[in-house]
């Protein structure tokens, strides 16, 4: 009989130590919700229901923790990611996998791992009135370089195309294929002008200086604009700003 009771007593206690661990999880998954509860009412990103070759995100399928600024304040620790055939920013509930479309009329800027990204809408309504206006299509830019009032930004679309598949192969032939493909674009800007930037010389065109000042850093070295663009953009860039314009 005592052995009974006190195997009660031990049941008792252990099921009031799991509800008081589960009302503490609880509390604290609804504290982290309210603290995002401002992202997470949007609506949810359309469904693509059909197979298809590429991605349409800019850069992985993955998401990655980041921080948003919406609506004017700054979300930590939040996982994002962007659809770069749609321009939208996704994020996502981690604790019930929800993912919902950020507005972006309320869409500052925002950083996915080690990339930053800003709403060219917000940068430009925060020009002077005398800026000039710019001819940009409206949504995000990777923000690759920034210094002395000039940024280079980086605009990432992903197309979509659907074309007969004409291989050799009798089971995929004359099937549809569909195919996400990228396409870049890069342009500097500062409150009085915007270039668009196809090759290294466009660069210091754009600080109007002339192609000796750069020459011999140029034939020094190596740039891979055909397959590293990012980098080869943005050491030009560096060496401009921290040899050339320093002096």
């Amino acid at each position: 009989m005592i052995r009974y009771l006190l195997l009660l007593f031990m049941l008792s206690v252990a099921s009031v130590n799991t509800y008081a661990q589960d009302k503490d999880d609880y509390f604290l998954y609804r504290e982290n919700a309210s603290d995002l509860i401002n992202l997470l009412r949007g609506a949810s990103p359309l469904v693509y229901g059909f197979g298809f070759t590429g991605t349409y995100y800019a850069y992985s399928e993955t998401f990655e923790d980041g921080n948003v600024v919406y609506n004017g304040k700054l979300y930590k620790d939040v996982r994002l990611n962007l659809n770069s055939h749609l321009d939208e920013l996704y994020v996502i509930d981690n604790h019930i996998g929800k993912v919902v479309i950020l507005n972006k009329d309320f869409v500052s800027e925002f950083r996915i791992g080690d990339r930053l990204f800003i709403n060219i809408n917000q940068y430009a309504s925060n020009l002077s009135e005398d800026a000039p206006s710019y001819s940009l299509e409206s949504g995000y830019y990777q923000l690759l370089w920034e210094g002395d009032g000039v940024r280079m930004l980086k605009k990432i679309r992903k197309i979509y195309e659907e074309k007969i598949n004409q291989s050799l192969s009798t089971s995929s032939k004359n099937q549809i294929e569909r195919i996400f493909f990228p396409t870049t674009q890069y342009y500097m800007l500062s409150e009085d002008k915007m270039v668009q930037i196809r090759r290294l010389s466009d660069i210091w065109r754009f600080y109007e200086l002339p192609r000796s000042s750069v020459r011999k850093f140029v034939r020094g070295n190596i740039f891979d604009v055909r397959n590293n663009r990012d980098n080869s953009y943005n050491a030009l860039l560096q060496y401009i700003n921290s040899t050339l314009l320093s002096r």
